[in-house]
């Protein structure tokens, strides 16, 4: 059974929305948050914002094993470079990431580990 699908009773629940925070211990004060909506079994990473220190690889990761790793479902975010907003879009097949870059088509990231 897909972990995003919980029953209780008559009810069926899908979880739609998550809320992540950059933190080592949940309660303790965060320095990064971000917004996933699921739509039509696609997250949209919405609403990250992070301060120091930036939003880095080992973040990216974070996401990757959550969406991909845990779910199995691919992904799309935003990334604005030097003003200039980009659309990307993350795949899994056989347990390897690969994300479509503009003139380069789809980019082996990583294994999901």
């Amino acid at each position: 059974m897909d972990s995003r699908l919980i029953q209780i009773d008559d009810w069926n629940f899908e979880i739609v929305q998550l809320r992540g925070r950059r933190v080592k211990k949940f309660g303790d004060k965060y320095n990064g948050i971000a917004d996933i909506t699921i739509t039509d079994g696609v997250p949209h990473v919405e609403g990250l914002l992070c301060q120091e220190p930036k939003f880095s690889r080992n973040d990216y990761r974070a996401f990757t094993k959550l969406l991909v790793g845990m779910w199995g479902l691919d992904f799309e975010y935003h990334q604005v470079k030097s003003g200039v907003k980009k659309n990307k879009s993350v795949v899994a097949k056989n347990n390897e990431v690969f994300t479509h870059k503009v003139g380069k088509g789809w980019v082996k990231n990583e294994e999901i580990k």
